[in-house]
């Protein structure tokens, strides 16, 4: 059977690598102390299957995991619900937030906003001080803890998907829709897009920020996947987003990859490969402290070394973290 894309539906696709469960698992036990053979049950449950496929799509770009399906509730609880493990204040919240200001929407009490995957709020803090009260601000958040602390915060329109919100406001519109590091998260990409479009306004905005492609693929000359379904399911390029505008009445008003000092892309590539010798030591269930934390010190020296080339490339301007997306809905 093909394998066909997920965003513009083309069957003319590269396999890039594949992953195993315990690999997958053995990447998100470095984020918890949650057993790897819970996260191994859990995904292959989702996967119905021991492995799972990275697919690059060679008509729009989009890297793309196969199976592709998202994590559930199960899943996502053994990171979010005991602990707040959501950003504070960052670049693609104030870049997004300038680009609203520019939007001259503050002191229109008909404006709507709309954030999907909202966390804890810091975004929409900042929103509801200056832009617009929290009964214009509403927001999806799957997250029983992000949910409380949402509403404790004051927000009363916080729903657990979009579908919710059309349900309780038949006809709404949103003049502003933001996800922030959210859409690489999600499985059927048909559905979500098409509920976006139908309730964002004429000439209305959506702000997409998602890890940045070129960063990854420099990352993968190394052998370090971050992208690792079932929490990333998609990696999205300039030319896919252009995939999505064309096939969604939507037009690009600007794309920009994160700024970031070269020595702060160096602490961020020695972090990762911290992670990816601890994926070692918990295959080999070592646990002399001492012993891991040499070993991981040489490792990571061992890696610079080997990879020079490749990480003096991270200077370049495109090697940010994250990149955003502006996107404009078009008069039909």
């Amino acid at each position: 059977m093909n394998t066909e894309c997920p965003l513009c539906k083309n069957n003319e696709i590269d396999l890039l690598y594949t992953i195993s469960s315990e690999k997958a698992a053995r990447h998100f036990k470095n984020l918890t102390d949650i057993p790897t053979d819970k996260f191994k049950k859990i995904i292959e449950n989702l996967w119905k299957s021991k492995a799972s496929n990275i697919n690059k799509c060679n008509k729009c770009n989009l890297v793309f995991s196969s199976p592709f399906v998202a994590g559930d509730n199960n899943f996502y609880s053994l990171f979010y619900d005991n602990f707040d493990n959501y950003p504070f204040w960052k670049w693609d919240f104030e870049e997004t937030f300038d680009k609203l200001k520019k939007l001259n929407l503050k002191d229109n009490s008909q404006i709507r906003i709309l954030e999907i995957g909202s966390g804890n709020g810091v975004f929409l803090n900042k929103l509801a001080k200056e832009v617009a009260s929290n009964e214009q601000i509403f927001c999806t958040e799957s997250s029983e803890y992000c949910i409380k602390e949402l509403r404790r915060k004051g927000f009363n329109n916080v729903y657990t998907d979009l579908s919710k919100i059309m349900e309780n406001s038949e006809g709404i519109k949103f003049d502003a829709i933001f996800m922030f590091q959210v859409l690489e998260h999600l499985d059927q990409l048909d559905y979500l897009l098409n509920q976006i479009i139908d309730c964002l306004s004429f000439c209305g905005d959506i702000f997409i920020t998602v890890p940045n492609n070129y960063q990854r693929e420099l990352y993968e000359r190394m052998k370090i996947y971050e992208d690792i379904p079932p929490m990333h399911l998609s990696r999205w390029s300039l030319k896919s987003f252009q995939t999505l505008a064309n096939n969604n009445n939507l037009n690009i008003i600007d794309y920009k990859i994160e700024p970031q000092k070269y020595f702060s892309k160096l602490f961020r590539l020695a972090f990762f490969l911290s992670k990816q010798c601890n994926n070692r030591f918990i295959y080999f269930k070592i646990k002399n402290k001492i012993f891991v934390k040499l070993i991981r010190t040489l490792y990571i020296v061992y890696k610079f070394i080997i990879n020079i080339k490749t990480i003096f490339l991270l200077h370049r301007k495109i090697y940010g973290t994250s990149s955003l997306v502006h996107l404009r809905k078009l008069n039909e």
